[in-house]
């Protein structure tokens, strides 16, 4: 997925706050979308750093890591909507997808894939990029947080935040760029429709 795609997606989930704080926390972390639906700043975000694994799910190979929070993720944490969710994340992608006319292959699980691209091409080292996503390495089983700690420090993953601090605000600007575009042509359908009703020539 490009930016300009991410910054669609960010864009068209405006009037659902719950949904683009989802989104928003995707790009920020790189984390697993369901586990991020479960995601609650109150007993995950710790100050630099958050646990993306749910206090209530338990440690398995696929697990999810301890990340650095990026500058604009925490503001986004302190600010964190209380809305009611959507009642279908699933269908509510398909229809932004629809509505944004992209691929069937933009799917929430591409993000990931995405960001292991962009991070390498940053040269952000391999472990780092592997402890954001979450990936096991060989022989490591970890059965408790600071074990997972101990695999690769959060707080001293600076190329991490180097590059997610970038990409943000590459697809805050993109999103910028989309709502302008939208908004200059719901004006000139609006004012198309209001010339005919005028009489006027559209």
């Amino acid at each position: 997925m490009t930016p300009a795609q991410l910054g669609a997606i960010v864009a068209f989930a405006d009037h659902e706050p719950d949904v683009q704080a989802w989104i928003w926390l995707m790009i920020g972390t790189a984390g697993r979308p369901d586990a991020l639906l479960a995601f609650n700043p109150a007993g995950q975000w710790r100050g630099e750093v958050a646990d993306l694994h749910p206090a209530d799910w338990p440690r398995t190979d696929k697990r999810n890591p301890i990340v650095p929070v990026i500058e604009p993720l925490q503001k986004l944490f302190a600010v964190w909507p209380g809305a009611a969710p959507v009642k279908s994340r699933k269908i509510w992608w398909r229809t932004m997808r629809s509505k944004l006319e992209l691929p069937t292959a933009v799917i929430q699980k591409k993000i990931r894939p995405t960001f292991a691209t962009y991070l390498r091409g940053q040269a952000v080292p391999g472990e780092q990029i592997s402890a954001l996503l979450g990936h096991k390495d060989k022989d490591d089983t970890p059965e408790s947080t600071s074990d997972i700690y101990a695999h690769v420090d959060p707080l001293k993953m600076k190329a991490t935040n180097r590059a997610l601090t970038k990409l943000w605000a590459q697809v805050e600007r993109e999103a910028t760029r989309w709502r302008a575009g939208h908004l200059l042509t719901i004006t000139a359908d609006n004012n198309k429709i209001l010339t005919t009703r005028k009489g006027g020539r559209p």
